[in-house]
């Protein structure tokens, strides 16, 4: 179900004017991911990044058995400074995405619990109406999970064959409840689903 999502395009060939973005910022010291999201020809197309404090890298690559300094030398992760990660970081990237392209945020979307600084600061960047808070809850997650879920498995969903999204997407389990409601739940120790 993840073959075939890579895409040739650059940014600048998708031709547009918005993006959609989210994050899920780790506690202190794990994998942090930010995404951007252009819609074009009811094809999703993402960009990806991940942060890792620097101090905690080696940790990780033996760890999770997972190369994240080729990964680092690659472009794919950053790392923070020190040994947690810096949200300020993450506003970096979408401020540093908007400078090359010219291209703004419509929304965020995002878990607000930890997000407080992050938030503000895009709020201050680019207007408050860009905030769209969703709480981690079946109720609020499912229904997009489904057609997610349907969207990869027709190929819509066009994710660059990021090694590490691919990674984390293989780690995302489903959780259900009585009523056939669906949540994502990891099934190893990683923070960037």
């Amino acid at each position: 179900a993840l073959k075939g999502c890579s895409f040739k395009e650059k940014v600048e060939d998708l031709d547009a004017n918005y993006y959609i973005g989210g994050w899920d910022l780790s506690q202190v010291r794990d994998l942090t991911s930010a995404c951007i999201l252009i819609v074009k020809d009811n094809k999703y197309y993402y960009e990806h990044m991940y942060w890792m404090p620097e101090d905690t890298l080696k940790e990780h690559i033996e760890k999770d058995q997972k190369p994240y300094d080729v990964w680092l030398s690659n472009g794919l992760l950053r790392t923070c400074s020190g040994n947690v990660i810096n949200p300020a970081d993450i506003l970096s990237w979408y401020q540093e995405f908007t400078d090359k392209h010219g291209i703004y945020p419509y929304k965020f979307a995002y878990d607000p619990y930890g997000s407080g600084w992050l938030a503000e600061q895009l709020a201050l960047n680019y207007g408050k109406d860009v905030l769209y808070p969703v709480r981690q809850i079946k109720k609020n997650l499912s229904i997009p999970m489904q057609k997610i879920q349907a969207d990869v498995q027709k190929k819509k969903v066009i994710y660059n064959n990021n090694p590490i999204t691919v990674w984390n997407m293989a780690c995302v389990q489903v959780d259900t409840d009585i009523n056939g409601n669906i949540q994502p739940a990891k099934n190893r120790n990683i923070d960037g689903n």
